[in-house]
């Protein structure tokens, strides 16, 4: 039998994550799925693209903790809602789930150090700045949004802005 090479504590943890980016995943394509539905075009193909991002993320996590002699749980996810209510409702709460995984990995970061487990503090530290990028897209969207509605613009060239950033 391998000897793994994480501890207990890091192998639960990362375990999580990897439910934690597989649920983003999901979440981002129910997202993209309503966007569509609703007939925004752009702004799907951008969510869509979300989702193929966050499932790489998942798949990162599954193979560190491989070439760490660990065998990763591959976990039930959840079931994400059905219908957003509108555009803006889907960066907002894009957002808030974005600062809850960089909470997240910001976590793992500190119990990383705490074990002196520094390959896997490597790898939050990489996801943390992967973080500061998704909450900087998130920030964008929602600055975008917030011009557009104080000159009265429709937010139909948001859409077009959105799917360029495909």
């Amino acid at each position: 039998m391998k000897e793994k090479r994480i501890s207990n504590t890091i192998e639960e943890i990362l375990n999580k994550q990897i439910a934690n980016e597989m649920n983003s995943s999901k979440l981002y394509r129910a997202m993209s799925n309503c966007l569509d539905y609703s007939g925004w075009v752009g702004a799907a193909k951008l969510w869509k693209k979300y989702a193929e991002e966050e499932n790489m993320h998942a798949e990162k996590i599954i193979e560190y903790m491989q070439d760490r002699d660990c065998k990763p749980q591959i976990p039930l996810t959840m079931q994400p809602p059905k219908d957003f209510d509108g555009l803006k409702v889907i960066v907002t709460k894009s957002d808030e789930h974005e600062k809850k995984i960089s909470s997240d990995w910001k976590e793992i970061a500190k119990l990383s150090l705490k074990e002196f487990d520094l390959m896997t503090f490597e790898l939050a530290q990489w996801f943390i700045k992967e973080q500061q990028e998704e909450e900087m897209k998130m920030i964008y969207w929602i600055d975008r949004i917030a011009v557009l509605e104080s000159t009265n613009t429709p937010l139909y060239f948001i859409d077009k802005e959105m799917e360029e950033k495909v």
